[in-house]
């Protein structure tokens, strides 16, 4: 398992020799406890995917932070920083279709920085309604005044009017932070003729979430995996696909990033069908459920999450309680597309720190229900160097 200097090292200028780690989740006025060389790494926070309700809807997943790093800055005991932490975007429990809400901005300013370092908060995914399928997911937030600044990426993509027949319920994953200079999208639809529901998954900081490409219609509703750390989700490409690669009804499914790559692959996808399988989209670099809940029960289940991956697509259905998959730290969350009561209660498929979360689309219009958030932002200090 990678540690998370090791993920943030090997990002814009990254480089090894980091002597000490500090991290700060909160915003505060923060003193140096040495005199040395340090780089400021400073990401913005995930905006919440879009919620749609009703026949046809889709939910856009939500934008990464931005990412702003400065190298080679000179403190001192006697320095003093103000550091800002961007909150993560939030879709409220409501009834109605929602914009998901953008991410905070994180910021850090002081001593010896000529400009304030920012990051910017990822857009949060657009509305529901079918009239959706030409706009793009949530646009990732920007950085400045660093000497690397990296955008976030975006939410999953509904490429054309055509892509979505109607009737169809479609959710897109969220976008990941730009670690490695690249700010991946989660899981899109870029084909014609997509026929039944898909969820897709949230993107990791090695690539995409699993995307659709191609034309023609799926005969089941399905739901695809994460983007990994090293590597992106698997790609659906085939015309005429069962797209979650599993049998009618219950299915657990597995379209994640190459398994090779042991915990930072991406997240698997799940199915929980009419008989109820119960699976949701999964956590961490495993295949434990993000929940797991029968209709009567209510009960979290116990995962890890890996750095960098993004969360797994959920699509359920009679009266399911679960959710789409979490993003590990700096994913995207999973798009959930559901029916009834689906996920009513909780969030579903929120961004790990800075990324964006998911989507959500829902069949039944009387009730209301949550939609997910984005992971707040974050600042690294990297003691490269002591006095």
């Amino acid at each position: 398992m990678s540690t998370i200097s090791s993920l943030i090292s090997s990002g814009g200028g990254g480089g090894g020799g980091v002597l000490q780690e500090i991290i700060l989740g909160k915003s505060q006025t923060w003193t140096p406890p040495k005199n040395g060389t340090v780089t400021m790494i400073v990401i913005g926070a995930g905006g919440a995917g879009g919620r749609g309700r009703g026949s046809g809807c889709v939910g856009l997943g939500g934008g990464a932070g931005g990412y702003c790093e400065y190298k080679d800055l000179e403190v001192t005991t006697s320095g003093s920083y103000t550091v800002v932490i961007g909150a993560g975007g939030d879709t409220p429990y409501h009834a109605e279709e929602s914009v998901g809400l953008s991410g905070g901005n994180s910021t850090v300013a002081g001593t010896g920085l000529s400009a304030t370092l920012t990051a910017n908060g990822g857009s949060g995914g657009p509305e529901g309604g079918s009239s959706n399928a030409l706009r793009p997911g949530g646009a990732g937030g920007t950085a400045s005044n660093g000497t690397y600044n990296f955008t976030g990426g975006a939410g999953g993509n509904v490429a054309s009017s055509t892509a979505v027949n109607s009737g169809a319920l479609i959710a897109t994953g969220g976008g990941a932070v730009a670690l490695t200079g690249i700010g991946y999208r989660g899981g899109s639809i870029e084909g014609t003729g997509q026929g039944s529901d898909l969820a897709t998954g949230g993107a990791g900081i090695g690539g995409e979430g699993s995307t659709k490409y191609g034309t023609g219609y799926n005969y089941i509703g399905a739901a695809t995996g994460g983007g990994g750390a090293c590597h992106q989700g698997e790609p659906i490409i085939r015309q005429y696909q069962n797209m979650a690669e599993g049998s009618y009804g219950d299915s657990n499914v597995h379209l994640s990033g190459l398994t090779k790559f042991g915990s930072l692959t991406g997240f698997n996808a799940a199915i929980g069908g009419t008989n109820g399988s119960n699976n949701a989209g999964g956590n961490g670099g495993n295949s434990n459920s993000a929940m797991n809940h029968s209709t009567s029960q209510y009960s979290s289940a116990s995962y890890t999450q890996s750095l960098g991956a993004g969360g797994g697509g959920s699509k359920t259905t009679n009266n399911r309680k679960q959710t789409a998959g979490n993003g590990g730290m700096f994913g995207g969350g999973g798009g959930h597309v559901g029916e009834t009561n689906d996920a009513g209660y909780w969030h579903t498929g929120n961004g790990g720190v800075g990324g964006g979360g998911g989507g959500t689309a829902r069949l039944y219009t009387g009730q209301n229900f949550r939609g997910s958030r984005g992971g707040q932002g974050i600042v690294f200090i990297h003691y490269t160097a002591f006095a």
